[in-house]
Order: C-alpha cells, then sequence, then structure tokens
C-alpha cells in the first residue's frame, strides 16, 4: 500500500455506530442454602474514545479495501464487445407518379410529383485505423445509378413500380442497392417532410 493515502472520507464515522458490552464474572457462592447464585454479567458500555478508535479503524479499513478485478473472462468479453454503429446518407430526387389501385376519387390516382428524399442507413463496426463504418462517398457511389433510373421519371413506367407507393419504392431500392452495399441496414423513403417509411429488408 505504498503510496497510497487512504481516503477516510468515502465512509464517515458518524455514519456508524457499534453496539459492544464488557463481560464481569461473578464468582459462585452459597447464600442461605438456596444453592448456586446464577451468573449475572454486568454490560458496561465502551467509552466515547473507544468507540471513535473502532469506528475509525473499521472506516479505514473499508476505504483501503480495493475493488473486485475483473476476471478474465469479463475482460476478454470487454475488450471483443463490438462497437456497431449506423451511420446514413440522404439523397434527393423529382419524380412522377400515380397510385392505380386506390379508390376512385382519391387523390393520389391523379397525376402528381414529389421531391423524394431517400435516407440511405448502413451498419457495421468502425474501422480501427479510420474510425468510420465507410466512407460516405462510397455509400454515394453505390446509390448513384439507382438515383439517375428514378429521377425526373414516370415512376409507373418503371419495372417493378407500377403501383409506386413509399413502401413498393423503399422495397425496390433496396432490392437494387443491397447487392453491391452488402452493409446496407435501411432504407428511408419520404414523399413529403411528414410523411414516408422505412424498410429494413425483412
Amino acid at each position: 500500500m505504498q503510496g497510497r493515502t487512504p481516503n477516510c472520507s468515502r465512509v464517515p464515522y458518524e455514519s456508524l455506530s457499534f453496539t459492544a458490552t464488557a463481560t464481569v464474572t461473578v464468582p459462585r457462592s452459597r447464600s442461605h442454602g438456596h444453592g448456586p447464585t446464577a451468573l449475572r454479567p454486568p454490560t458496561r458500555p465502551l467509552t466515547p474514545t473507544l468507540t471513535l478508535a473502532l469506528t475509525l479503524a473499521l472506516a479505514l479499513t473499508l476505504a483501503l479495501t480495493p475493488a473486485p478485478a475483473l476476471t478474465l473472462a469479463q475482460a476478454r468479453h470487454s475488450a471483443q464487445t463490438p462497437r456497431r454503429m449506423e451511420i446514413w446518407k440522404e439523397f434527393s430526387f423529382e419524380a412522377a407518379h400515380l397510385l392505380p389501385n386506390v379508390p376512385e376519387g382519391h387523390k393520389c390516382k391523379r397525376l402528381h410529383g414529389h421531391s423524394y428524399r431517400v435516407r440511405v442507413c448502413v451498419e457495421g463496426e468502425p474501422d480501427a485505423k479510420l474510425g468510420w463504418v465507410v466512407d460516405f462517398a462510397e455509400i454515394k457511389e453505390a446509390y448513384d445509378p439507382i438515383r439517375h433510373r428514378l429521377d425526373h421519371y414516370y415512376l409507373n413506367e418503371i419495372e417493378g413500380l407500377e403501383n409506386p407507393t413509399s413502401e413498393v419504392l423503399a422495397e425496390w431500392i433496396w432490392r437494387h442497392l443491397k447487392p453491391v452495399l452488402p452493409i446496407l441496414s435501411c432504407i428511408e423513403v419520404s414523399e413529403t417532410c411528414t410523411s414516408g417509411c422505412s424498410y429494413r429488408g425483412h
């Protein structure tokens, strides 16, 4: 314990209390022929000085008791715990569509357009040297061909988007992007600033 200063403030002695007694043995004696008298050990409380000394000794012992060390298995688990993170990059495109399967008179059955926003999320462990999951430029490179197929097009004319709801569009983007971006974890599609959907491949 060389060089270690005990931190007695960790356990204030005022919060500790002791109940201790001193026992005095009374010799056996006979009294008026009634046999031996029972031992009657009187109790005497410890003096304030001795109580304070014991309290400080206990506080010092607690202060110097080291915290339990991690077991080897715990240390290995802590070192091997993956730091998985999800990052994302957002894109936009303009396109027209209509929804052919909605009831007659529904506003979405008429041809109209949206300023779509697409968020591409990927998940993985940050590289130990570079500190990132993946370069954002790689996400852009993987998504750009898909954006070019959608931007300023009539979505209903694209194969697989005959009924281009946000849900169908999110799944369509996932199917085309996942093969070139294996760490893809989520596609979010927003038709407006208050409406959209998320798709995680299942």
